[in-house]
């Protein structure tokens, strides 16, 4: 991305300056408008990002692609107008995509629901994966095995024997397609508290007989 901004930049400045062929402003106009369609039919296909957050990033971005394909008049508002177009949508996506796109990819907002009702001390275990990110918002809770790396447990009942000897609560975060193998356990008590569509957080009371 670097390089390619660079690259960009480069070819604007020498368009602004009157030295830059026309056509490479109508290539980066039709680039804008295609990472619009991009935008747009991901929101719609995934669901992941609504349609009107989606809408509102890129309508900056499709102004300045009309802009580049039009380019008329000066050269140099032309070229400020998509680059100022660009950094604007980047802004936009920071404050409303990228919001979106870190409750998918961190357990945050899981660690807080958690900690609201009152699992704020309890030890935080990794199920068949580990959530790197657990490691900055469960510092100092999580389990780590004797390579100093977080613990991966690989099967429920390890989860389980591991409450049971300690006596303890434990929060478990696990890939949500493999909750149910703590909450269907009869000998044990666990309850999921919140997912984020990958990742859940179980409670499992393992001092429960």
């Amino acid at each position: 991305l670097p390089g390619a901004a660079l690259l960009a930049g480069s070819e604007l400045w020498r368009f602004a300056r009157g030295d830059g062929n026309v056509w490479a402003m109508r290539a980066t106009g039709v680039c804008m408008l295609a990472a619009v369609a991009a935008i747009i039919t991901y929101s719609t296909l995934t669901g992941r990002i609504g349609t009107a957050c989606a809408l509102f990033v890129v309508a900056p971005l499709a102004l300045g692609g009309l802009c580049a394909l039009a380019a008329k008049g000066s050269r140099a508002r032309a070229a400020c107008v998509v680059v100022g177009a660009s950094l604007l949508t980047v802004m936009l996506a920071a404050g409303c995509v990228l919001d979106v796109v870190a409750r998918r990819e961190s357990v945050r907002d899981l660690l807080r629901v958690a900690d609201a009702r009152g699992y704020a001390a309890a030890p935080v275990l990794n199920l068949y994966d580990v959530e790197r990110s657990s490691e900055f918002y469960a510092a100092g809770r999580i389990v780590y095995d004797e390579q100093g790396e977080p613990r991966m447990f690989d099967g429920s009942n390890r989860v389980v024997d591991y409450a049971r000897a300690r006596r303890q609560t434990v929060l478990v975060i696990v890939p949500v397609e493999y909750a149910n193998q703590l909450t269907a356990l009869e000998s044990v008590h666990a309850e999921v508290i919140g997912d984020n569509s990958v990742h859940a957080i179980v409670v499992v009371n393992g001092g429960v007989e």
